[in-house]
Order: C-alpha cells, then structure tokens, then sequence
C-alpha cells in the first residue's frame, strides 16, 4: 500500500509546499493536490516523462479519490475548484455513451508539476476524447467505482491511499472481451508516449511501439516499416504537429473493424487512412528534422 500522508497531517504538507503554494489554500485542498502530485509523478516515471515536465494528465473517477483521501465527494469538488483557481490542477469529467445515453465514466485530470510556474494547466481536448474504460463490461464484471468504495461508505481510518488512485490512473483499465486483448490494448499507449520519451531511450520506445503495431495489425513483415513511422512521428511532434494521437485512434478503429469482420488487411487500412492526412506527404518525402541517431532514422 502507498501511503502519502494521513488527512490529520495536511499542517506538514503545507509547510512542504509553503514556499511554492498560494497561501490562501485550506488545509484540505493542499492535501488533495499533494496526493494528486504524487500520483502525477508515478504516473510520469510509469510513461517514461523527463522531470521538467509541466503538467500530467490521467483518468481517475472522482469517487475512487474522494475514497483514497477519506474525503467526501461533495467536499472532493469544492477543493477541485479551489485548485483550479489556483492554477495548480485541472479536472473534467470523462463522458461515454452508454445504452444509447451518455454517461459520465470518471475524470480526466490534469496536475501541475511545478506550482511556481505561471503555465496554465488545463486537460488537453484529446485527453477528454480517449477511451479509458468499456463500462458495459465493467459494470457486468462489477468493477465500478460505487462497489470499488465500499458503496460510499466511510472509511474507519484517515489514512491517504493513493495506491486506489494509481490503479486507474497508471494502466489503461480497458476490459475487451474478444478480439485485440487487453495486453495490445494497453501497449498501443506506447505510441502516445513517443514524444515524450527521453532521447537516450527513444530506440527502445521506437521499437517497442512498432512491435506491438506489427503485433497488432498482424503484420510480422512490416516491422520495419513500423519502426520508421515511428520515428517520423516524434520528429512531427518535434516540429508541433501533433500526429501521435491521430496514429493512435486509426489504429483503434482499423482493429474495432478488424473484430466486426471488416478489414482482412488491416496493415494496409491503417497506411490508407494515414495518407489523407495532410502531414503525410512531409513523413514520405522525408522533409522533417531528423530526430536521434542517423542510424535510428534509416
């Protein structure tokens, strides 16, 4: 269990952050962003982020924090808005739809890593548009956030978990029965996290995320071809075209229509579908910075 503080010991957190915290904060909303802080961080090590990162983002349902901090829910969103004035955190509610209804599924967060810094911090539009959970099949198996707390009981101590947190936080907790598992599932975040892969370990992030692109789009052969891409995307991302994502969510559709019998080559979709974006003619003809070492490029 990771234990970050007791909800009795907010006095010591705010005498750790006093120097770099608004001084106007209560006690109870300096206890909320540590902890968050403490998640982000776990988070950012988990994903591979340098240390001058500004901001983290992740999903968690409120509930689970409120329950991780002993805290109240209604309690939970007041200090959510005293930190949101203070520029220190972000946080918006995840929606799905669910039976032809849409359905709030948890929160997107977003937590500022250095509080000294004027950034603002915000969850980013394609954050709130990713796919966290299958909340059909969470609530048939009874992995909610209402069971998960003791159905909104109070907890008998006043200790701080963030352990609850970083369960949802840190893997992807995406529950597919059939078709891609969730071992793929999860490891296609890896073409998310390319651009922010430190440049000594860009190789083995490059080719952990073409192997599980070959893997996934059951293209053995092209594993080469994947590794380039791969490459190229960072260099895009490097020049402020923010082509990762759009990588990422091709793929997911390309492989939700492999499951529903279209697509027999799904490789090949994938590359169709990339083509049309307009940033593919500078990925093809090669007009990009080149990104590490000239033997990683080629």
């Amino acid at each position: 269990m990771v234990l970050v503080g007791t909800a009795d010991n907010a006095a010591s957190v705010a005498n750790a952050l006093a120097e770099r915290l608004p001084e106007n904060l209560s006690s109870k909303a300096l206890l909320l962003y540590e902890a968050m802080r403490e998640v982000a961080k776990t988070v950012s090590n988990h994903r591979g982020y340098c240390a001058a990162v500004s901001q983290i983002h992740f999903f968690a349902p409120g509930e689970i924090v409120a329950d991780a901090l002993c805290m109240a829910r209604s309690t939970l969103y007041l200090k959510i808005a005293e930190l949101k004035a203070a520029n220190l955190i972000d946080a918006r509610a995840h929606y799905v739809s669910y039976k032809g209804r849409t359905r709030a599924d948890g929160m997107c967060w977003a937590i500022k890593m250095h509080p000294d810094r004027q950034a603002p911090v915000r969850v980013p539009y394609d954050v709130l548009k990713k796919s966290y959970r299958c909340l059909s099949a969470d609530i048939a198996n009874g992995r909610t956030a209402f069971r998960q707390t003791g159905q909104s009981k109070k907890t008998s101590t006043k200790q701080v978990d963030t352990q609850k947190i970083l369960a949802w936080a840190v893997t992807p907790v995406t529950t597919e029965k059939s078709g891609t598992g969730l071992t793929v599932r999860c490891d296609l975040e890896q073409v998310l996290d390319l651009p922010h892969v430190d440049k000594a370990d860009r190789r083995t992030a490059v080719d952990g995320a073409a192997r599980t692109l070959s893997s996934a789009l059951n293209d053995a052969g092209g594993l080469m071809f994947w590794r380039w891409l791969m490459w190229r995307l960072i260099a895009l991302e490097a020049s402020g075209i923010p082509a990762t994502h759009q990588v990422y969510e091709q793929v997911r559709r390309v492989l939700g229509e492999q499951r529903e019998g279209y697509g027999r080559t799904p490789a090949a979709l994938l590359v169709s579908r990339l083509k049309a974006y307009p940033w593919w003619e500078q990925v093809k003809h090669g007009s990009l910075m080149r990104i590490g070492t000239a033997s990683s490029m080629n």
